[in-house]
């Protein structure tokens, strides 16, 4: 299981199109425990972490402590323009699931959010967010998070 310390490109494609992974999280404290959002939506997580575990950086350099606990589904890192396509598609995953995800967030204090990071050159990606992807979002009582680096070819070949 990938513990978020480093991410894996599943699709590098061509090196001018942006790498886009989106991803649906849940943050919370010691109440929150990420076990049971996999227990109750049997949803294998990217991305899992309680509060106080260990982890370093890519390189190996230790990192205090982690200062909470996560919960989170990623797509892959794809080459692609199409951010509400890949957008919409955590987001088809992740509603199957709302009322738990809810559940959960309001019974532990746990905040929830959907974000896209995007690794970009020569081509940005389709910006447009739909309101209909907004209500989504809003649906789940999410934050919605985009980060946007804007890197040289040699970084998006690998």
């Amino acid at each position: 299981m990938n513990t978020g310390d480093r991410e894996e490109v599943e699709d590098e494609g061509d090196p001018a199109i942006p790498l886009i992974r989106c991803r649906f999280t849940i943050v919370g404290d010691e109440r929150f425990d990420p076990d049971e959002v996999t227990r109750r939506t049997e949803l294998s997580p990217s991305y899992v972490w309680r509060k106080g575990d260990a982890h370093a950086t890519p390189s190996g350099r230790s990192l205090p402590p982690r200062p909470s606990s996560c919960w989170s589904i990623a797509t892959e890192r794809l080459s692609s323009i199409d951010l509400p396509a890949i957008l919409d598609g955590l987001l088809d995953v992740v509603e199957t699931h709302r009322s738990v995800f809810l559940e959960v967030a309001a019974s532990t204090g746990a905040e929830i959010e959907v974000s896209a990071h995007i690794h970009m050159s020569d081509q940005t990606p389709i910006g447009s967010i739909s309101v209909a992807t907004l209500r989504r979002i809003v649906g789940l009582n999410a934050d919605f998070d985009l980060d946007l680096y804007v890197v040289d070819d040699v970084y998006l070949q690998g």
